[in-house]
């Protein structure tokens, strides 16, 4: 009996991997009738606006920020917090409602022409490069690879002749990709630090909101007060106004919905300490405590 138990005990790990790889080709077929199911559902929403979001950070930010702010004005459905594989975003078309007026894409990838490949699933009409940093750079094994996807060449190929892209310029691997694209749709460039199509002036980071101007270039301009920590996210607010804007809000109108933006919706939080140990002194003032463990790029740690 012992015999045949080490046997067995030894052959498992053979025996597991036959079972996973004679599963595998149901899974392929699976994953790809899901796809195929997902595309034909997206060429039936003739009248969906389809808002892809790329970038090595600040995606979900980004989604979330904008999100709110267009739920003002329209039917919004997005991709739920980390959907956003090809496999996450077939699904989350799939849950479209024919009710629907803006689909909100979150895209991720980590080796070159996925974001391709996921675009020609989403067919997005906008796109928004939230900032590139080296952060995947060991999964995409060349920063070559790591711009085509997160850099969005393969986003802004994707998108229409009169698709519109919104891009950070406060980002340098950005502004310096971007000077590589022989041809792209109508280009919207964004800055907390100087002026450009849309920007930000007048930055107070308070201990727990953003208070802010944002100015266009056809004169248009709001402040902005909203409840989020880290002076970064003003980049991200940036980007979903620009967004907003673009459908037809004014920044006035952009400016009230951004007050409905949830701190929790920013990768930094905000904890409130409780004074310390039961010796310390009554009066002690309490801690704050800044969690940032989600952002775990360069920028976002800096």
């Amino acid at each position: 009996f012992l015999f045949f138990a080490l046997i067995i005990d030894l052959l498992s790990p053979f025996i597991i991997s036959l079972v996973v790889l004679s599963l595998q080709p149901l899974t392929v077929a699976w994953r790809w009738f899901v796809i195929e199911k997902a595309k034909a559902k997206r060429r039936s929403l003739k009248d969906l606006m389809v808002i892809g979001i790329t970038g090595s950070y600040g995606k979900t930010s980004v989604k979330e920020f904008l999100a709110t702010i267009l739920s003002e004005k329209f039917r919004v459905a997005k991709t739920t917090e980390h959907q956003n594989s090809e496999i996450g975003i077939a699904r989350a078309i799939l849950n479209l409602k024919e009710t629907d007026q803006v689909f909100i894409c979150e895209m991720a990838a980590y080796n070159k022409g996925r974001i391709k490949f996921v675009a020609g699933i989403s067919q997005p009409q906008i796109g928004i490069i939230s900032g590139v940093n080296q952060q995947h750079l060991s999964l995409f094994g060349s920063m070559e690879n790591l711009l085509s996807a997160e850099g969005g060449n393969e986003l802004l190929t994707a998108l229409p002749i009169d698709g519109q892209a919104i891009l950070n310029n406060d980002s340098s691997l950005l502004l310096a990709n971007a000077k590589t694209w022989p041809v792209h749709p109508a280009l919207l460039w964004c800055s907390a630090k100087e002026k450009t199509d849309l920007w930000a002036e007048n930055i107070r980071a308070e201990k727990d909101r953003l208070c802010f101007n944002v100015l266009s270039r056809d004169n248009d301009s709001a402040e902005f007060d909203v409840k989020l920590v880290g002076q970064s996210n003003v980049e991200n607010v940036l980007l979903a106004a620009a967004v907003a804007k673009r459908l037809g809000m004014t920044l006035a109108e952009i400016a009230l919905a951004a007050e409905k933006i949830r701190p929790e919706q920013g990768s930094m939080k905000l904890s409130r300490g409780n004074g310390g140990p039961a010796s310390a002194k009554a009066t002690a003032d309490k801690a704050d405590v800044i969690d940032s463990t989600y952002s775990d790029n360069p920028d976002g740690v800096l």
